[in-house]
């Protein structure tokens, strides 16, 4: 950026022009990219976005002096846009153009919008550097300003635990009493300040685009899920925040937020090869996934170490694989508000034992993730409630009473399950999330201890703002001793332009034979695992599977 300052680059070192060449190449190779911007805007004279931001009225302003809040932020003395201002749409839309006309950004990464300040309010001893103007001396007191009797909005009655210090309200943030549009007392409007800037970027995105619009905000409020994604904050390079990171993401699906995920291999401070090995693996099953890393710190890419690299490539391999998995279940959540990633109580919860487990979960109902969270560890103690369970690497079948098991995990292995009664469809995966898409798929059928499995598939063409040329699927099995069969059944409004092209089927009793849609196909069946390859089963309309013992 020039100067920190927002919807510019740096005119030497990052010229627009070689900025978009380069973007241009990575969408040559099916690659995208995400770019940052902050809420403050640099109050310098001459600065577009500052003048037009005046001229327009759209400005948070102080109490004191009834001109635009000032704080500092990373180019020093800024004003922060107003999101609840009906006029501010337009202003921020003018100026996502004018970026993406610089630009291609295939999406927008806002930060520091709790709204984030370093200084204490609008007190400007706490900053060291002059303000651009002074407050005219004829200023009056303006009329209408919020106030209420005996109250202070940066120091209320009752405490509020700021900073774990007790601290002004104002900390590191705009006072209290700033106000914003139609006189809405920031008190009263600060934690929804993220959402409104998310929703602005979200709609600006859409509007100019007429795509989805990928967002990501660090400040949330319940329900942002709706309008962008969100990462967890400022964590540590160490092994129990790489443990937090699983409650922290389970706790977000509660609040409406799916789309979630902690800095991978952490950020603050410096990681290690083994922290980042594990953390890669489990990270790779956050919904968003996304390894980042301070200024200062040691660089902390997989490539760095071939252990980490490894690592890698196996455990991004699996999310690529199930990236089918992950899109229906991000259109369940859109449409039903269910959670992408779920703790084991939301699927079990008359088990007691699962209540406080916080190092396990869900993808979906479907797969139970296990990850390791403790340094130096080569097993992880992990709970498969009450049913029958197949190991996600071999395949394996494990008859749970509800109990603990020790499994292997050295450091290249994550142990992951089919919970019985699942069916999981996959790609075969490739380098880009494109790539992956034009790969053939492969449906793995997990029959729990009644014969039975149930899973779904939703696909479109992962852009479109209308999204009713839709397929959505439903898989259903069933089987005795003597038979199975796996059903597909549903809305086909989204032409697939790839095929199954392999069956797996788990705790399957017997087979001598084995039908697609009334035809014979090749098979193996060896210990209750059918494998049904290779065959081609379009996912544009029905199909049916069957096996006879």
């Amino acid at each position: 950026m020039d100067r920190f300052m927002d919807w510019t680059f740096d005119p030497v070192n990052y010229p627009p022009a070689e900025v978009k060449k380069f973007i241009e190449d990575l969408h040559s190779k099916e690659q995208k990219n995400v770019l940052i911007v902050d809420p403050g805007i640099k109050n310098l004279t001459g600065y577009k976005y500052y003048e037009i931001g005046l001229v327009r009225d759209i400005f948070i302003k102080s109490a004191k002096t009834h001109l635009p809040m000032i704080g500092m932020v990373w180019p020093y003395h800024t004003v922060f846009p107003d999101f609840l201002n009906p006029n501010t749409q337009a202003y921020w839309t003018e100026s996502v153009q004018d970026f993406l006309n610089m630009v291609p950004v295939d999406g927008l990464w806002i930060d520091m919008n709790e709204v984030a300040n370093f200084c204490t309010g609008d007190d400007l001893s706490t900053c060291s550097y002059p303000l651009p103007f002074e407050p005219k001396a004829e200023e009056k007191e303006r009329e209408n300003i919020p106030r209420r009797k005996g109250f202070d909005p940066n120091n209320p009655n009752y405490k509020i635990n700021n900073a774990n210090i007790e601290a002004p309200l104002n900390r590191k943030t705009t006072s209290m009493d700033a106000y914003h549009s139609q006189n809405v007392l920031e008190y009263d409007a600060h934690n929804i300040y993220g959402i409104a800037e998310t929703i602005a970027t979200t709609t600006a995105l859409e509007q100019l685009t007429k795509k989805r619009a990928f967002v990501l905000s660090r400040s949330t409020y319940p329900g942002s899920g709706r309008h962008g994604g969100h990462w967890t904050g400022d964590n540590y390079s160490e092994w129990v925040h790489l443990y937090y990171s699983i409650a922290g993401m389970l706790n977000f699906q509660i609040f409406g937020i799916p789309y979630v995920g902690a800095d991978i291999c952490g950020f603050i401070k410096d990681t290690t090869e083994e922290l980042c090995a594990r953390w890669m693996q489990l990270g790779a099953f956050y919904p968003f996934a996304r390894n980042h890393n301070t200024l200062g710190a040691i660089p902390q890419e997989p490539y760095l170490w071939p252990t980490v690299a490894e690592v890698s490539r196996i455990a991004l391999g699996i999310r690529y694989s199930l990236l089918p998995l992950y899109y229906t279940l991000n259109y369940e959540a859109h449409v039903q508000g269910v959670a992408v990633v779920r703790p084991l109580f939301f699927e079990y919860p008359t088990d007691a034992n699962v209540l406080a487990n916080d190092r396990q979960f869900f993808l979906g109902g479907s797969i139970l993730v296990s990850p390791v969270v403790t340094q130096g560890a080569q097993t992880v103690e992990a709970y498969l409630p009450r049913g029958r369970w197949y190991d996600y690497h071999t395949h394996a079948q494990i008859s749970s009473t509800g109990q603990t098991f020790t499994f292997d995990a050295p450091l290249e292995v994550i142990p992951l399950h089919y919970r019985g009664g699942a069916i999981v469809l996959a790609h075969y995966p490739a380098y880009t999330t494109a790539a992956t898409r034009r790969n053939k798929f492969y449906l793995t059928v997990a029959l729990d201890d009644a014969g039975a499995a149930r899973g779904t598939f939703y696909n479109d063409d992962g852009e479109s703002l209308n999204t009713s040329n839709h397929t959505y699927v439903t898989f259903t099995a069933t089987s005795s001793d003597t038979s199975g069969t796996v059903t597909s059944s549903g809305t086909f409004g989204y032409i697939t332009p790839t095929v199954v092209d392999s069956f797996i089927v788990l705790g399957v009793k017997s087979a001598s034979r084995v039908t697609l849609n009334g035809s014979n196909v090749a098979f193996q069946f060896t210990m209750g695992k059918l494998t049904v390859s290779p065959v081609s089963a379009t996912l544009n309309s029905q199909f049916v599977l069957q096996w006879f013992a």
